[in-house]
Formats: structure tokens, sequence, C-alpha cells
């Protein structure tokens, strides 16, 4: 990959995402001339770039404010530098093909938004009471900001940029593996709209043994230790995340 271009790709993720609009809807090559970009029917120069395709190369004083950014924009931002991560991790770090992901609460909007257009790269996905609805979290007013869109248009366009409108892609016929752990009283991500939907519409589309949701009934958004150290959530993990292993079912029992 030529610097150019990892400029000019690094861009377009960061300006695609900011807006809440795909690559193939907005920007793409410049009918006129393909070697130029064009935004919306008329050519543009675009400057910018890292030093690395992925964030998480990047030192914390640049990388922090940035997933505020992230957090803000509920998860879409991350879309392109997970490839990113996963083509790095996957081409030259000699990682599995297809990895389990793990989003902690925030978190569940990234990793779900990335698995729901990348289900044949994902082994399984986990969450710690997950966010999966951006309405709930961080809300549409905060998410309409980083978006640069009016709340009214966020709501307008809502299907296409909610992580929970996509979740039937995980669901479908060959379903990708879940385990979510969610507090009962979770005040900050309430249970209901997001990992007990998620349940839900894997039962809907006939798939109710892919997931299995455990639900604490006297912890809420915390750091409660059995939060993190989940036997079920561990073992799910290292199950299906071995490589060379079919997908396995869940074990719901004790």
């Amino acid at each position: 990959m030529s610097n150019l271009f990892r400029l000019t790709f690094v861009t377009l993720s960061i300006i695609c995402s900011m807006n809440g609009l795909s690559l193939a809807e907005e920007i793409q090559p410049w009918p006129e001339n393909p070697w130029y970009w064009s935004y919306r029917g008329q050519p543009v120069l675009l400057l910018g770039g890292s030093d690395d395709d992925n964030l998480f190369q990047w030192p914390a004083e640049k990388l922090i404010p940035q997933l505020d950014r992230i957090a803000a924009a509920g998860g879409n931002v991350v879309r392109n530098t997970m490839t990113d991560l996963y083509q790095h991790l996957t081409r030259q770090r000699g990682f599995a093909d297809r990895p389990v992901v793990l989003g902690r609460s925030r978190g569940g909007l990234w990793v779900s938004q990335w698995a729901s257009r990348n289900v044949s790269k994902v082994a399984g996905l986990a969450g710690i009471y997950p966010v999966f609805d951006l309405t709930t979290y961080p809300g549409l007013e905060t998410a309409a900001q980083a978006y640069e869109l009016s709340v009214e248009q966020l709501q307008d366009s809502l299907e296409a940029h909610n992580p929970i409108a996509h979740v039937h892609r995980l669901a479908a016929a060959a379903a990708v593996p879940v385990f979510l752990i969610h507090g009962a009283p979770d005040q900050v991500v309430p249970l209901e709209p997001n990992s007990a939907t998620v349940q839900r519409l894997y039962e809907a589309a006939g798939n109710p043994a892919a997931i299995d949701l455990e639900v604490v009934p006297n912890q809420g958004h915390n750091y409660w230790p059995g939060f993190f150290r989940s036997k079920k959530l561990v073992d799910f993990v290292v199950r299906n995340a071995l490589p060379e292993q079919p997908q396995q079912p869940i074990d719901k029992g004790g």
C-alpha cells in the first residue's frame, strides 16, 4: 500500500464515519478521472492520515481524544479502523482468521457494528453489559452531533446507523455464537433494549441455541468482579476462538 493511498484511505474512513455515510454512498472515485476522489459529484482534495491504519497504534495523547469522539459517534467511526486492525493482525501477526470479538459497555456498539458487516470473519461475539442500541447510549442528541446531523435527520436514518438494526445478520442461518452478561438493574445501558433484544432477535431467527444471555440480578453498570471473571464468558471465548475448530453450540448448563 502506497503512503498516498494510506493517507487517503484513513481520511476517507474518518470523514465517512463522522457524517454517517458509507463509502459507496458518498465518497468515491471521480467519474471524469478515477485517479481523483469525488464528494457529492465534485472532485475533492483529501488531506490527513496517521502513522498506521489503526488507531490503537497511536500514542495516548492522540488516541484518547479520538476514542472520545468514537464513543460520541455511536461506534460507526471504528468500523474501517477495526477492519484495518483485523487485516494487520491476521496477515502480519499470524492471528486466526475468525476471532471472537468482545465489547464492554459502549464497546458493544463498536464490535457489533463491525461484526454485522463482517459475519464471515467472526467466530463469536461476547459482551459485558454491551450497548447495541445507540438511542439508549450515548443517545440521539450526542450521536447526532458526531454524525454532523440534526437529531431529526439521525432519527430518520436510524436503521442505517444503529447496530441493533443489523443484529439479524448475525442471527441468520449460519448464526454467529453470542454470549452476553448483563446486570438486570443496569440504568446506564438498560438490559431490555440491548442484550435482551439481541436474544429475542436470535430466537425470532430460529437460532435460540446460538445465544446465551446471563442476567445478573443484583448488579448494575459497575466493576463487579463477576462480570469479568465469569467462567461461562471465558469458556465461550476460548472455545470459539480456537483456530481450525467449528463453531460450537453454547452450553447453557450450570
